[in-house]
């Protein structure tokens, strides 16, 4: 576990990819613009928490991440996701609120064990696709 909210961190350095045995990343509440590819190789990574940053974009190496549970990307500035966020068949809570989102991938209803899929104060986002409504009513 390696929790760093709320310290005034500017960028997570490439270096993170040696972090191989993390399974929970708290960097919420930061100054975080740009994720490296390199998050990617944690792959045992189970939480990521991203949340209160100015991040506008995720990068496709998240589809790694293949024991992800959850994800909190809320309160950025991000406009979409990348579709490789789907291969996270483990992901169970995404949090993508409060950002600037016009689309989610319709691949997002192909996710098995998704619970929870928090779209809030996305103002210009589409509603989602109607695969994505049809398996969170079931």
């Amino acid at each position: 576990v390696l929790d760093a909210e709320d310290n005034r961190i500017n960028e997570l350095p490439s270096e993170v990819r040696n972090l191989t045995r993390l399974t929970t990343l708290n960097l919420g509440r930061n100054r975080i613009q740009i994720v490296p590819n390199e998050i990617g190789d944690l792959e045992r990574l189970q939480t990521l928490r991203l949340h209160h940053n100015v991040i506008q974009a995720i990068p496709s190496a998240i589809g790694r991440l293949l024991e992800l549970r959850l994800l909190d990307v809320s309160e950025n500035q991000l406009t979409t996701v990348p579709r490789n966020l789907c291969r996270c068949t483990n992901l169970v809570t995404c949090s993508l609120n409060n950002n600037k989102m016009t689309q989610v991938p319709i691949e997002m209803g192909k996710l098995p064990n998704i619970e929870t899929l928090n779209l809030e104060e996305n103002r210009a986002c589409k509603a989602p696709p109607n695969e994505v409504i049809v398996k969170g009513s079931k």
